[in-house]
Formats: structure tokens, sequence, C-alpha cells
């Protein structure tokens, strides 16, 4: 339980600290010089489409604080502390390489999912067209909590299956492999896999869930940070971020045992 809860504050305070109180001054600002001008033909509008900006800004930094996080620990740490002992660390060089593969999957590859699934949210296709939920919107508490616990089956369910596919043998010897490269992983390497499993199995999963639920932009945000600081945290080794485990006998024997967690603490981000 001491687990998640030190996920949940890791994922308040990026979206308190560094996502809400940022988003007009930088994030909106870096987004429109960065990102191609070839998307606005695919349907990400940098001007409008605030939503899927702050998305992917909480998720990137999901990412880059909680591993951030457990790479300084890992300088430092005594080797008890982690599940698996003095396997669960790499040198620089791997470390380099890891992280420049994960975060070419993030602002490169997602692109192949994230542009179909927005449309899917923005128009409200699985929704009978309701309209997007906006900024100005108030919080519902109780349907935040609902959303929630949608997101969390939502991706139980895709990730169990997909990563259950991913393992049959043509799947894992051409895709799924490159994951398990690393039998002990650490914290950045929970975001190195093949582009085809990190678009279909990870980032469908997670965006799927407040495409169909419509969740306010806030909660999305959270639920971003949320699921990669939980993912980082699981992979990373240390049983106080969520590294069960269970997690590393899925990278040692090929079982697929991972579960997403039902995050009901998300009202007291917004409390």
């Amino acid at each position: 339980m001491s687990s998640h809860l030190i996920i949940i504050s890791v994922s308040f305070a990026i979206i308190k600290y560094l996502v809400i109180p940022l988003q007009d001054s930088i994030w909106n600002p870096l987004i429109k010089q960065i990102v191609p001008h070839f998307l606005l033909d695919l349907g990400y509008d940098v001007e409008s489409d605030h939503t899927l900006t702050i998305m992917m800004i909480s998720a990137i930094l999901g990412y880059v604080v909680m591993s951030g996080l457990c790479s300084c620990l890992d300088l430092f740490s005594p080797h008890h502390w982690k599940t698996q002992g003095a396997r669960s660390y790499m040198d620089f060089g791997t470390w380099l390489k890891v992280v420049a593969i994960s975060l070419s999957n993030m602002f490169f590859c997602s692109w192949f999912i994230l542009l179909p699934v927005w449309y899917i949210h923005k128009h409200g296709i699985f929704r009978g067209g309701s309209p997007l939920t906006t900024f100005t919107e108030p919080i519902d508490p109780l349907r935040c909590i609902l959303n929630m616990i949608a997101h969390s089956v939502i991706i139980d369910i895709w990730f169990y299956t997909t990563h259950r596919i991913l393992h049959w043998g043509i799947f894992y010897k051409h895709i799924h492999k490159m994951h398990h490269l690393f039998k002990a992983p650490t914290a950045v390497a929970c975001m190195f896999a093949h582009p085809i499993e990190f678009c279909l199995g990870n980032v469908c999963g997670v965006i799927l869930g407040p495409a169909l639920t419509n969740a306010h932009p806030y909660e999305c945000a959270f639920w971003m940070a949320f699921s990669l600081a939980s993912t980082s945290g699981a992979h990373s080794g240390y049983p106080a971020f969520g590294a069960q485990r269970y997690v590393f006998r899925s990278h040692s024997l090929l079982s697929c045992r991972c579960s997403c967690l039902v995050c009901l603490a998300i009202l007291l981000s917004f409390s």
C-alpha cells in the first residue's frame, strides 16, 4: 500500500508543480515549436488540442521524473534495497542506450497510435459523439473515481491480452524479446521495447481509457503521469516503488502476471 501512495504522490507532484503551472508559459509554446507541421493535417491542432498536449507532457514527465529518481538511487543505494540485488543495475553506456530508445519511442513512434486514438477521443466516436470535456468544466469527484477505475480495468485487460499474444513464438522472437533483453531491468527500461509493442501494447492501453470515459483533462494528465510513474517504479527493482518479485519473474521466466493499480486516491489530487 505504501508503494502505491508513493507513486500517487509523485504523480500528483508532477501535475501540480510541473504541468499545470507551466502549461501556458512553457509546455504549449514548446510543443508548438517542436511538433512537425505535417501533424496538423493528421488531426493534431497544437493551437487547440491542449488536452492531448497536457497528456503527452504528463506521460513524458512521469517517465523522466520517476526513472530519474530511481537512477539516482541506483548510484548510491545498497544492493539489498533492490529485489534482485546487484543484478538490477546498468553500466552508463547501457543506460544511455536504453534511455535513448525509450525516449525515441515516446517522441517519435507513439504518434502512430496517439493520433488515431486522439481522433476517437476528440470526436467521441465510441461515446455517441459527446463533446470533449474542457478545462473549464468542474471535476466531479464521484465520476473521477469511476473514471480511474475504468481506466485501470481497460489497461489491465488490454495489457494482459497483448502481453500474452506477444509471448507467442513468432511475436516473441521478432518483437517482445527486445523488452526481455534485461532479465533484471531498471526503471529506465520500462519503455525499452520494440516500436510495435510500445505503440500497440503500451501506449494504446493507457490512452484508450480516457478516450472512452471522456475524463476531465486534468484527470487525463494525472492518469498519464501515474501510468508512466507506476510502470517505471514496477521495473525499478525497489519494492518501495512497487517492484515486486513477480515483475522480475516475468522478465526471467516469460510469465505474464502484471496487473494495474486501481487509483482510488485520485480525489486527494483535486481536493
